[in-house]
């Protein structure tokens, strides 16, 4: 079985718990085979992933990290939180293959992602490659977000031989030197940098699947359906899914940020908001943990028949409903709700 070969690291804050446990819940439900390792950065994220006890979940603190690498913490004072954990990430890769003898391929992952079906076809990208990279596939819409990079750095693999670990120390140097949260003389953060591996990196390979790491940056003249409960794309199967920029407006509210209005109209892509949605309260409230880093208009209620969604800059759609309101209505409105659902 290809996936038994599989290894994802990650990283995550207290603050994420909620879309790390639901994250890494969902490897387990489609490859139990595979080998997660994840870098705990402060001690209750770290408790919380204890009590959780998961299967095949190797835990890693940042004082293990930042003793590998000295390099990395001399650099921590000069970068934001933001950015910190952008330039760590090359240094968690290549602390994850030099420390883990069984560790043979490795693909970092962002945690906001939530799988599908089994990664397999992951490893079938791959191939015989060295170093897999996922272009962001940005659709009309979103074609100005060119300009931070046309990879994602939220998902990236590497093989343990001489080009993947080359490629490693080449993005850890770079990310080193810099590595900020703007645009500066052709970089953004960790994922600028990309665009220059397939040149120099010949090895590298371009992911052609768009069911891997599929976005709603990428789902325009896509067919997204939902087949017994499975996420299709095209009429095949979704791997995983980047639930991108999702927060937390209030206790009962969830700002999907999804930017164009035509995917409100996605019935297939609401339903699998609310669902991963749902899994993300399931943990919140069994943990009973805050969420910061989600926000959005969503309610979780069932027999109220609400379902909200901000279309930015202008426009509120009421998806339930089929209607579009002004902003000042939607203020109105979302108040009106939000005292109702607190």
């Amino acid at each position: 079985m290809l996936s038994s070969k599989i290894n994802f690291c990650t990283f995550f804050d207290h603050y994420f718990l909620p879309k790390a446990l639901a994250h890494l819940e969902s490897i387990s439900a489609v490859d139990p085979s595979a080998t997660m390792y994840v870098l705990c950065l402060d001690e209750e994220a770290k408790n919380i992933l204890l009590q959780e006890n998961i299967q095949k979940c190797k835990i890693i603190s940042l004082d293990e990290l930042e003793d590998f690498d000295s390099e990395l913490r001399a650099v921590k004072e000069n970068r934001t939180q933001i950015e910190y954990y952008f330039t760590l990430k090359p240094s968690l890769m290549r602390y994850c293959l030099f420390h883990f003898p069984h560790c043979g391929i490795l693909f970092y992952i962002d945690i906001d992602t939530f799988f599908y079906s089994s990664p397999d076809d992951i490893l079938v990208e791959l191939g015989s490659g060295s170093i897999l990279l996922t272009p962001h596939n940005f659709s009309s819409t979103y074609r100005t977000h060119e300009k931070y990079g046309k990879f994602n750095a939220g998902f990236i693999g590497v093989k343990k031989d001489n080009s993947g670990l080359h490629f490693l120390e080449w993005w850890r140097a770079r990310c080193l030197e810099w590595c900020y949260d703007r645009l500066e003389d052709g970089k953004f953060g960790d994922q600028k940098y990309l665009e220059s591996v397939p040149s120099l990196f010949p090895e590298t390979v371009i992911c052609k699947n768009r069911a891997i790491n599929l976005s709603t940056y990428s789902l325009d003249n896509a067919l997204l359906s939902e087949v017994s409960g499975q996420m299709m794309l095209n009429n095949k199967p979704v791997i995983f899914f980047h639930f991108h920029g999702l927060k937390k407006v209030s206790s009962k509210l969830y700002d999907l940020q999804l930017g164009d209005s035509k995917l409100y109209k996605c019935k297939a892509l609401i339903s699998f908001y609310h669902k991963y949605i749902n899994r993300l309260e399931y943990f919140q409230k069994k943990h009973q943990l805050s969420l910061k880093s989600i926000r959005n208009i969503f309610p979780d209620n069932q027999g109220a028949g609400w379902r909200l969604a901000l279309y930015k800059p202008l426009f509120l759609k009421l998806v339930f409903f089929g209607l579009v309101f002004d902003l000042r209505t939607f203020h109105k409105l979302r108040k009106r709700i939000a005292s109702r659902f607190t």
